[in-house]
């Protein structure tokens, strides 16, 4: 039911998928070391009444790559010419770990376009520190992967060779989710883990101030810290605060990737969100 194709953001090329027109646009953005396929678990339940709308960030999947072109707001451009000129019309901006950055982005900054965005579990840590400095062990552990990833997208050349190199730091993982991940990393261009890791992601990206200039309604989704999630209760309170109409819907068995894992919930509360926005 997906089709996808290239549109030309101008500096680079972004591949999307796209489905059948069953409704207004619903934009999914995705985490690093991720593609558009992440979302394929929610596809099927939200594209019966909208139209969805996947990329490859830049970087990612089959979308181009730029030389040390992967802040946040280098993403976030390649989206809001996506929006105002492929799509032109009222969006829903679905977006997950980093991609819900992206989402907070657009809708600071395009307000006539954005009718609502739904945030899974954003890791707002980056607005006050890097990883490597969290107090968290949850924390420290993502940036040990995002190192790890790292070297292992830089010293390995072929997607055998990378499968190889996580099967150690995965053990137990199926064959079949270790080469999956490996196609992903072998994808991606290295140097977005790189800037990553020595929290360079985040220049020019403004949180609060971008948290400010947000005026549509937002669907917030947050996981278990113990299982892995990224947003903290203290960033959650602060995105209430921050945020004028803001909804959070809380699953303590869930971990980071709550669409992968929660799907179901994930496909019936944002359709519940969608019909009040």
């Amino acid at each position: 039911m997906l089709k996808e194709q290239f549109y030309d953001a101008g500096q680079i090329q972004i591949n999307f998928a796209t489905g059948p027109a069953n409704g207004s646009p619903l934009l999914l953005l995705h985490g690093v070391t991720s593609n558009w396929q992440s979302f394929l678990p929610i596809i099927p339940g939200l594209s019966q009444n909208y139209q969805i709308f996947a990329m490859d960030l830049r970087g990612h999947g089959l979308s181009g790559k730029v030389n040390r072109g992967y802040t946040l707001v280098d993403y976030s451009a390649d989206v809001l010419h996506f929006i105002q000129t492929k799509l032109r019309k009222s969006t829903v901006v679905l977006g997950h770990s980093f991609g819900a950055f992206i989402a907070i982005y657009v809708a600071a900054k395009l307000p006539q376009f954005t009718r609502g965005i739904i945030l899974i579990d954003p890791p707002l840590i980056y607005r006050t520190m890097a990883l490597k400095n969290s107090p968290w062990a949850v924390d420290r552990e993502a940036y040990h992967w995002f190192s790890t990833a790292y070297d292992i997208r830089t010293s390995s050349k072929s997607i055998s060779e990378i499968e190889n190199s996580l099967q150690s730091v995965f053990p137990s993982w199926p064959a079949e989710n270790l080469y999956a991940l490996a196609h992903r990393l072998n994808q991606m261009d290295p140097e977005v883990l790189g800037m990553l890791i020595n929290h360079q992601h985040m220049e020019g990206y403004h949180t609060d101030e971008l948290l400010k200039q947000v005026g549509c309604p937002v669907l917030v989704f947050q996981g278990n810290r113990s299982q892995g999630a990224a947003l903290t209760d203290e960033d959650t309170r602060h995105l209430l605060k921050k945020l004028g109409r803001c909804m959070v819907i809380r699953l303590d068995d869930a971990g980071h990737n709550i669409h992968e894992t929660h799907s179901k919930e994930i496909v019936e509360h944002v359709i519940n969100f969608l019909t009040i926005v």
